[in-house]
């Protein structure tokens, strides 16, 4: 009985203390606690609370997971799971999130709340056709929830269908007219239909009515970035900080569109701002806003030829980034190795899958940063071939497959017979038909140079192109930029070198089983022979050339990646090299120069 008062007490001091906000003094308390109650539900749960409270997610979900397992009926463990996942939805471990989530469906079955939490998780997974099947089950479940609504119109939007994620925004709107999340969502399908006026005046009028919305600036601002209107989106980001001045990312997007002198007044107040942020407590959102304000600073120092302090921004930043993910270099070498072993000439020939009357593909592979944006911007500019960005779908699609056969890729293949396989290509072609107007598309996916083979089984009449830039230069490129998502390779120099020795090897046992079927256009010779490397491309793509392709930065349609800008300048050759102003800082790399992949 003394025991249990004592339990009770030191229980009750340490929820007193959470209360008051000490949460260091509760952490002490609970730890003390547990020494004697390692069996006890209700300390175990205390203490995954007190975790969160003080960011330390590692030990939170630990403590989550013990609660669980102490948990004294399914409610509680339920309760217990749905605290863990929607922590770590919060902190950026949405993979983590969906197994735990998929635990509460298994004690919640009918919960309308749990469908919505797997469709988000698997959204933020970049799972958009696994997402988009959760929230259409959600809105069967409780109606046109708004909150579904939006989730679905953005995993429409990320799978191509525009215009089914158009009605979804719009029919929000009719309820709630001057929602800001949905009109710039709104505003983004019109961008990604190239209807830029549309998607301006939308923006411009609801900031009429809320024209201190800083969001609202942030997304002109990128609106006006991606439709190469520099000059207004400098002015809308200065808008979006003279609001927000605390908006690392608005910094980050702000350095990439500007040319800044050393005495530019912005280059304090991002330092200013770095030192706050580096005094504060480290969270996972400080962790994000540090590595986007020194990738930033990198950048600045580099356009005023600082060219040892910009390394040294970027190092920290790319220091800082590789702290928040797990990445082996090693699986990515058995991928390889398991393509190469799997993957042969009779494979890819399994079936005869010859185009039917649908809009062809042209598949644009590669290294980030080694011109897939430029290349996708000029076949964009012919009048047959209609841009379409980086289309996750085709990975989305094979993801499925793997799960529902339970076979990975590239073992996979062998299981798929010729109805799969057709089904496989007719949803991928479905999926976007509403959008494609011309007989032609791009779906210009790096990461797709995994899956070559496949990509010629399901569609053997398409052009494949894989564009080739010096190894150097698209390493260091890489390590410059911080990419919005996966590339996990990109944030240390061993890791980038190691990652483009992989590519090659594999682009080269892709030439030597499917002979003439990917063509390698080099970025050198594209920006020193424009007029005969874009003759010869277009030739490979069986299409008739177009003085346009040459006009590319002419052309208006969205362009939503790091090389927004730039490739709203006529071709030049000022990148290539650039990297010796670094060679002090760049051993890692060396000799990449000598593995550059022969091209056609």
């Amino acid at each position: 009985m003394a025991n249990a008062r004592k339990t009770r007490k030191l229980f009750d001091a340490a929820v007193l203390a959470l209360n008051a906000k000490n949460t260091v003094q509760a952490r002490n308390l609970v730890l003390k606690l547990i020494r004697t109650e390692k069996k006890n539900f209700s300390c175990w749960h205390l203490k995954a609370v007190i975790h969160a409270e003080l960011h330390e997610i590692d030990l939170a979900e630990r403590a989550f997971v013990t609660a669980a397992s102490l948990a004294p009926s399914s409610r509680e463990r339920a309760t217990v799971y749905e605290q863990l996942g929607l922590l770590l939805i919060r902190n950026g471990s949405s993979v983590q999130a969906a197994k735990y989530f998929a635990n509460l469906q298994k004690l919640r079955p009918s919960g309308d709340d749990v469908t919505f939490y797997l469709a988000e998780a698997h959204r933020l997974n970049k799972e958009h056709q696994s997402a988009l099947t959760e929230y259409e089950k959600a809105i069967k479940q409780s109606g046109n929830k708004s909150e579904l609504l939006t989730g679905k119109a953005l995993c429409l939007r990320e799978l191509g269908r525009t215009q089914d994620a158009i009605g979804c925004l719009k029919q929000i709107l009719t309820v709630k007219p001057n929602d800001a999340e949905t009109i710039i969502a709104l505003a983004q399908c019109y961008s990604d239909l190239s209807r830029y006026s549309d998607a301006e005046d939308l923006l411009r009028d609801a900031l009429v009515s809320e024209p201190s919305n800083a969001y609202l600036h942030y997304k002109l601002a990128l609106l006006y970035r991606d439709f190469g209107e520099i000059d207004k989106a400098v002015s809308y980001f200065e808008k979006t900080l003279s609001l927000e001045p605390a908006a690392a990312t608005a910094y980050y997007n702000y350095a990439r569109v500007k040319h800044f002198d050393a005495d530019d007044p912005i280059i304090h107040q991002i330092r200013q701002r770095l030192t706050e942020l580096t005094q504060s407590e480290e969270t996972t959102g400080q962790l994000k806003d540090r590595t986007e304000l020194l990738f930033a600073l990198g950048k600045i120092a580099e356009d005023c030829a600082q060219y040892d302090q910009a390394f040294d921004y970027w190092r920290q930043a790319n220091t800082l980034m590789r702290r928040t993910f797990d990445y082996e270099i090693n699986n990515d070498r058995r991928r390889v190795a398991a393509i190469k072993s799997v993957v042969d000439a009779d494979l890819t020939r399994k079936t005869e899958l010859r185009s039917a009357d649908h809009p062809t593909p042209i598949f644009i592979i590669g290294l980030p940063r080694s011109g897939s944006t430029l290349c996708e911007q000029i076949l964009a500019s012919h009048t047959d071939i209609q841009g379409m960005g980086e289309l996750t779908l085709l990975p989305e699609l094979l993801g499925k497959l793997e799960i529902s056969l339970k076979t990975p890729y590239p073992r996979i293949l062998t299981k798929l017979d010729g109805q799969q396989l057709r089904k496989l290509r007719d949803t991928y072609i479905t999926t976007l038909q509403d959008t494609l107007k011309r007989p032609y598309f791009t779906d210009k996916l790096p990461s797709n140079f995994w899956l070559v083979g496949l990509i010629k089984v399901l569609f053997p009449d398409s052009p494949v192109i894989n564009t080739n830039r010096s190894p150097i230069d698209t390493g260091f490129s890489c390590y410059k930029h911080l990419f919005s998502g996966g590339q996990k390779f990109a944030y240390d120099l061993t890791e980038i070198r190691q990652y483009i020795d992989l590519h090659n090897e594999l682009m080269a046992y892709w030439h030597e089983i499917l002979p003439g079927a990917v063509y390698e256009l080099k970025y050198e010779d594209l920006v020193q022979k424009p007029e005969e490397t874009v003759t010869s491309m277009l030739a490979f793509c069986e299409l008739p050339w177009q003085h346009g392709c040459l006009n590319f930065y002419e052309t208006r349609r969205a362009v939503r990646s790091s090389s927004a800008a730039q490739i709203r300048r006529p071709l030049h050759s000022d990148a290539i090299g650039y990297w010796r102003h670094y060679e002090n800082h760049l051993h890692e790399l060396t000799g990449l120069e000598q593995g550059d992949l022969a091209v056609n």
